[in-house]
Protein backbone atom coordinates (compact mmCIF):
# COMPACT_ATOMS: atom_id res chain seq x y z
CA UNK A 1 0.00 0.00 0.00
CA UNK A 2 1.43 3.40 -0.99
CA UNK A 3 1.71 6.06 1.66
CA UNK A 4 -1.64 7.84 2.05
CA UNK A 5 -1.07 11.59 1.84
CA UNK A 6 -4.60 12.94 2.26
CA UNK A 7 -6.03 14.09 5.61
CA UNK A 8 -7.35 11.34 7.86
CA UNK A 9 -10.01 11.47 10.58
CA UNK A 10 -8.91 12.21 14.13
CA UNK A 11 -11.13 9.94 16.23
CA UNK A 12 -12.22 11.13 19.65
CA UNK A 13 -14.05 9.34 22.48
CA UNK A 14 -17.41 9.52 20.68
CA UNK A 15 -16.28 8.80 17.11
CA UNK A 16 -13.63 6.11 17.70
CA UNK A 17 -16.17 3.21 17.57
CA UNK A 18 -17.57 4.54 14.27
CA UNK A 19 -14.11 4.40 12.68
CA UNK A 20 -13.46 0.94 14.13
CA UNK A 21 -16.69 -0.31 12.55
CA UNK A 22 -15.68 1.27 9.23
CA UNK A 23 -12.34 -0.56 9.43
CA UNK A 24 -14.41 -3.78 9.70
CA UNK A 25 -16.47 -2.58 6.67
CA UNK A 26 -19.61 -1.98 8.71
CA UNK A 27 -21.61 1.24 8.59
CA UNK A 28 -23.15 1.94 12.01
CA UNK A 29 -24.81 4.83 13.80
CA UNK A 30 -25.75 5.40 17.41
CA UNK A 31 -29.35 4.62 18.32
CA UNK A 32 -30.73 5.89 21.64
CA UNK A 33 -31.59 3.10 24.09
CA UNK A 34 -34.56 5.08 25.46
CA UNK A 35 -36.31 6.76 22.52
CA UNK A 36 -34.79 4.82 19.60
CA UNK A 37 -33.75 7.94 17.65
CA UNK A 38 -30.52 7.83 15.67
CA UNK A 39 -27.67 10.18 16.57
CA UNK A 40 -25.36 11.82 14.07
CA UNK A 41 -22.66 12.79 14.50
CA UNK A 42 -21.80 10.34 17.30
CA UNK A 43 -22.24 11.97 20.69
CA UNK A 44 -22.74 11.04 24.30
CA UNK A 45 -26.17 12.54 24.89
CA UNK A 46 -29.34 11.96 22.87
CA UNK A 47 -30.47 15.33 21.50
CA UNK A 48 -34.11 14.14 21.59
CA UNK A 49 -34.59 12.71 25.11
CA UNK A 50 -31.24 13.49 26.78
CA UNK A 51 -30.47 9.85 27.54
CA UNK A 52 -26.82 8.78 27.73
CA UNK A 53 -27.44 5.12 26.79
CA UNK A 54 -27.19 3.94 23.19
CA UNK A 55 -26.26 1.06 20.91
CA UNK A 56 -24.34 1.04 17.64
CA UNK A 57 -26.99 0.02 15.09
CA UNK A 58 -25.75 -1.65 11.92
CA UNK A 59 -27.10 -0.16 8.69
CA UNK A 60 -27.32 -1.86 5.32
CA UNK A 61 -25.15 0.88 3.81
CA UNK A 62 -27.66 2.29 1.35
CA UNK A 63 -29.09 5.75 0.96
CA UNK A 64 -29.69 8.57 -1.47
CA UNK A 65 -27.86 11.72 -2.39
CA UNK A 66 -29.46 14.66 -0.62
CA UNK A 67 -27.05 17.37 -1.85
CA UNK A 68 -23.67 17.48 -3.55
CA UNK A 69 -20.91 19.67 -4.93
CA UNK A 70 -18.38 18.99 -7.65
CA UNK A 71 -14.87 20.12 -6.74
CA UNK A 72 -12.99 21.45 -9.76
CA UNK A 73 -10.60 23.86 -8.06
CA UNK A 74 -8.42 21.97 -5.61
CA UNK A 75 -6.99 23.75 -2.55
CA UNK A 76 -4.98 20.89 -1.01
CA UNK A 77 -2.32 19.45 -3.35
CA UNK A 78 -3.03 15.91 -2.12
CA UNK A 79 -6.36 16.03 -4.00
CA UNK A 80 -4.99 17.38 -7.30
CA UNK A 81 -5.15 14.06 -9.14
CA UNK A 82 -8.77 13.49 -8.06
CA UNK A 83 -10.36 16.63 -9.54
CA UNK A 84 -13.07 16.90 -10.50
CA UNK A 85 -14.60 14.90 -7.65
CA UNK A 86 -17.93 14.81 -5.84
CA UNK A 87 -18.58 15.53 -2.18
CA UNK A 88 -22.12 14.62 -1.19
CA UNK A 89 -24.47 14.45 1.73
CA UNK A 90 -25.89 10.95 1.80
CA UNK A 91 -29.23 10.48 3.53
CA UNK A 92 -28.86 6.98 5.02
CA UNK A 93 -31.64 4.39 4.91
CA UNK A 94 -32.83 3.09 8.25
CA UNK A 95 -32.42 6.41 10.07
CA UNK A 96 -35.85 7.98 9.53
CA UNK A 97 -34.31 10.66 7.28
CA UNK A 98 -32.22 11.99 10.19
CA UNK A 99 -28.67 10.92 9.34
CA UNK A 100 -26.76 12.62 6.56
CA UNK A 101 -23.15 11.53 6.19
CA UNK A 102 -20.76 13.63 4.12
CA UNK A 103 -18.58 11.59 1.79
CA UNK A 104 -17.40 11.08 -1.77
CA UNK A 105 -19.42 9.55 -4.57
CA UNK A 106 -17.17 7.29 -6.64
CA UNK A 107 -17.54 4.96 -9.61
CA UNK A 108 -19.64 7.38 -11.61
CA UNK A 109 -18.83 10.37 -13.83
CA UNK A 110 -19.62 13.57 -11.96
CA UNK A 111 -21.93 14.67 -14.77
CA UNK A 112 -24.26 11.74 -13.98
CA UNK A 113 -24.66 12.52 -10.26
CA UNK A 114 -28.19 13.61 -9.32
CA UNK A 115 -30.00 14.55 -6.10
CA UNK A 116 -32.09 11.53 -5.13
CA UNK A 117 -29.67 9.04 -6.74
CA UNK A 118 -29.55 5.74 -4.84
CA UNK A 119 -26.09 4.84 -3.50
CA UNK A 120 -24.38 2.09 -1.51
CA UNK A 121 -21.35 2.33 0.77
CA UNK A 122 -17.98 1.18 -0.60
CA UNK A 123 -15.21 1.17 1.98
CA UNK A 124 -11.82 2.46 0.86
CA UNK A 125 -9.00 0.86 2.90
CA UNK A 126 -6.64 3.83 2.79
CA UNK A 127 -4.29 2.75 5.61
CA UNK A 128 -4.10 -0.28 7.91
CA UNK A 129 -5.92 1.84 10.53
CA UNK A 130 -8.62 3.47 8.39
CA UNK A 131 -11.29 2.48 5.91
CA UNK A 132 -13.20 5.50 4.65
CA UNK A 133 -16.88 5.11 3.77
CA UNK A 134 -17.45 6.31 0.22
CA UNK A 135 -20.51 5.71 -1.91
CA UNK A 136 -21.19 4.21 -5.36
CA UNK A 137 -24.40 4.41 -7.36
CA UNK A 138 -26.64 1.38 -6.87
CA UNK A 139 -27.23 -0.62 -10.05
Amino acid sequence: MDEYTKPLPVPDFDTKPFWEFCKAHELRVQRCARCGETRWPPQGLCPHCHCWDFEWAKLDGTGRIDAYVVVHHVILPAFSDDAPYVIAQILLDGCEDRVRITSNVIGCPWEEIKVGMRVRVAFDDVTPEFALPKFRPEP
